[in-house]
Formats: structure tokens, C-alpha cells, sequence
């Protein structure tokens, strides 16, 4: 089986399979334009009854095939109608965060997901490991410090719940043991994951919004959720 002309392994073909017969509406795929997406290694969007996915086709067989299976599990996830939140207003920094909040607590149930199926991708824990450190090294202009913290953090808790290489992760833990704003709010973070869940939908709900809570944005941001809208 192909996919934008890349041969998938048996396994892959197995779940891209399985996972396309348990959705609602039709999937289609085509090649991201990474001229528009630096940096972006798929997304999905929704409209008019269609799924469309959007994949690098320059990346590696592993990471190819976990990111098309990854984007069709979100495709799954967007049809059993799971919890999200957006601006209440217009505003980039809003956005910003309700993006990050969104694909943490989705992503984390998504990953946990393509390990059960032998699909976790070892490369993909590398990659957000030197994210980390790149980000670590870079300078950040002050009036980019919140954004920087913020950023950390959730990466921080993405890897905390989806990392296979533990030493690994610990060693880069150990490059912000000097930044306590990064390290306190990677912890609440991961508290509140642990203490409210992201399995089922009314799990996803709770911890996003006391992540949301957490990034001071009560007021600001709205709930969607089971159809309706809800300020957090």
C-alpha cells in the first residue's frame, strides 16, 4: 500500500486500515507544503464532511508512518467529540497557548495510543529531546520569557508522559535545573494530567481546563465541549 508514493510496512498498513474503517466520513491525503509549515511534520483539518491530512513527504519511513497514523487517530479523535478551547477573542497569544494546551493534553492520549499499537516512534522522542536543548541554548528576547516558560513546560510534560528513553530525558531535565520557573510549572503540569487524565473525553475536558486555569487565562479562553461553548 502507498501513501504520496511511500510504501507503508505491514504494520502500518494494518492500523492505517483499521483505524480508516472505524471513521464516520473519508479520509484524504495529501503532500504539506513545508514552505507555508516550517517545521511541521503533518496536520489534519475537518471540513465538509471530509478529513484531509497533510504530510512532509521528506521525512524519514518511522516518522512518515507515525505521523500518518497519529493524524488519523486525531481524525478519530475530533469525531467522538473531544474538548478543546479557543480565543474568546481574536488575538495571537491566545491562540498561542489554546494551540498548545489543545495538542498537549490530545497528543499525549494520541502517543500512549500508537505505543499500544507498536507504533511509537523512537526518532520522534529524539527530536523533541533536542528541541528542548536547542531551545535551552537559544536566546530569548525578555518580552518572549513568558512564551519561552510556557513552551518549555508543555514540551516538557509531552515527553514526561511519552518518552521511551528515560535517561535521555532525565539528562536534558538536567540542563533546567537552574530554571525554576521552567521546572515548577513542568511539574503542576504533569500533576495535572496524572490527577485528572486524558483517556476519555470528560478526562481531556477537566485537565484542560485547569491547564488553562494554570496559564492564568480564565476569562479568555472558551470550552468547547459535547456542542457547546463554555468560558473557562
Amino acid at each position: 500500500m502507498d501513501v504520496l508514493g511511500r510504501s507503508l510496512s505491514d504494520a502500518a498498513q494494518t492500523y492505517y486500515s483499521k483505524i480508516t474503517a472505524e471513521l464516520k466520513y473519508p479520509v484524504q491525503i495529501e503532500s504539506l507544503n513545508r514552505e507555508a509549515h516550517p517545521g511541521t511534520e503533518g496536520y489534519s483539518q475537518f471540513n465538509d464532511n471530509l478529513h484531509k491530512i497533510y504530510l512532509d513527504q521528506s521525512l524519514s519511513n518511522e516518522v512518515f508512518e507515525t505521523t500518518l497514523l497519529k493524524e488519523l487517530l486525531h481524525c478519530k479523535h475530533q469525531e467522538v467529540s473531544a474538548p478543546w478551547v479557543r480565543p474568546a477573542v481574536e488575538d495571537q497569544r491566545l491562540l498561542f497557548y489554546a494551540t498548545n494546551i489543545n495538542s498537549l493534553v490530545a497528543d499525549i492520549y494520541i502517543e500512549k495510543q500508537l505505543s499500544e499499537i507498536g507504533m511509537h516512534s523512537e526518532e520522534k522522542d529524539l527530536s523533541r529531546l533536542n528541541e528542548l536543548v536547542l531551545m535551552r541554548d537559544d536566546e530569548y528576547l525578555p518580552h518572549m520569557r513568558d512564551t519561552y516558560v510556557h513552551l518549555c513546560a508543555t514540551l516538557f510534560t509531552m515527553i514526561f508522559f511519552t518518552c521511551a528513553d528515560r535517561e535521555r530525558y532525565e539528562e536534558v531535565v538536567q540542563l533546567f535545573e537552574d530554571d525554576q520557573e521552567v521546572i515548577k510549572l513542568t511539574e503542576t503540569l504533569i500533576d495535572i494530567i496524572k490527577t485528572h487524565g486524558y483517556s476519555t473525553p470528560r478526562e481531556q475536558m477537566r485537565s484542560i481546563r485547569r491547564i488553562a486555569v494554570c496559564f492564568g487565562l480564565k476569562g479568555k479562553l472558551l470550552l468547547v465541549y459535547n456542542g457547546t461553548e463554555a468560558m473557562i
